[in-house]
């Protein structure tokens, strides 16, 4: 064909052609640009919750909230799978164990009673505690829903009432434990800085009957 011919034949084809309209219904555009106007930021640097934005910790900040994360899970699985499943029984068959004790405390959840082996901290009418992990312990969270306990330390058993000591300087706390009982806590003492991530004092106020 000649050329002429050959564009006359390609402009009558694109005529044929249905031509694809771009335009939206006014309704669907209206809806649309109210979705995207009230739809939520991408989260980049912010999370929110509830009213409240919270920078995510980034750089060295979240490479050190990773790290305490992961030892408080390793030490957490340590506990329950070994040590605290022989050192409870041990309690409840009368084994002396002079270096731990019995907390028990009731479950914010179940309304059940939950035992749980700690460091021996008698002190006359006091019994204290430095939680290693502070709030993330689940005995600590029953602590606060419900301050009631009972202790199991030196083979007998005393009820009182739970104190958390925000103010009080947990690993000062655990030294002058080690001061006041013996050298195992002395050990124990040496452990806790190893082991704990978020500490937090513990003060239990003990009543003078025995169970």
């Amino acid at each position: 064909m000649p050329n002429d011919a050959v564009r006359q034949w390609l402009h009558a084809r694109r005529l044929s052609r249905p031509r694809l309209s771009l335009r939206l219904p006014r309704r669907l555009a209206r809806a649309l640009l109210t979705r995207h106007a009230t739809a939520p930021a991408r989260r980049t640097g912010t999370v929110r919750s509830g009213d409240r934005i919270a920078a995510r910790p980034r750089g060295p900040q979240a490479a050190t909230t990773a790290a305490t994360a992961r030892k408080r899970r390793a030490v957490v699985w340590f506990e329950r799978r070994f040590q605290n499943p022989v050192v409870r029984a041990a309690l409840r068959a009368g084994v002396p164990l002079p270096m731990f004790a019995l907390l028990q405390t009731t479950g914010r959840t179940s309304g059940q009673p939950r035992q749980t082996p700690v460091i021996n901290g008698l002190v006359g009418d006091q019994f204290w505690i430095v939680a290693e992990h502070g709030r993330h312990a689940q005995y600590v969270k029953n602590l606060e829903a419900d301050p009631r306990i009972r202790v199991k330390a030196n083979g007998t058993w005393r009820t009182g009432t739970a104190q958390i000591l925000d103010e009080d300087d947990p690993l000062a706390r655990a030294r002058w434990m080690a001061d006041t009982l013996g050298w195992l806590h002395k050990a124990d003492a040496a452990v806790t800085r190893v082991t704990a991530t978020t500490p937090l004092t513990v003060r239990l106020d003990l009543n003078r009957e025995r169970t």
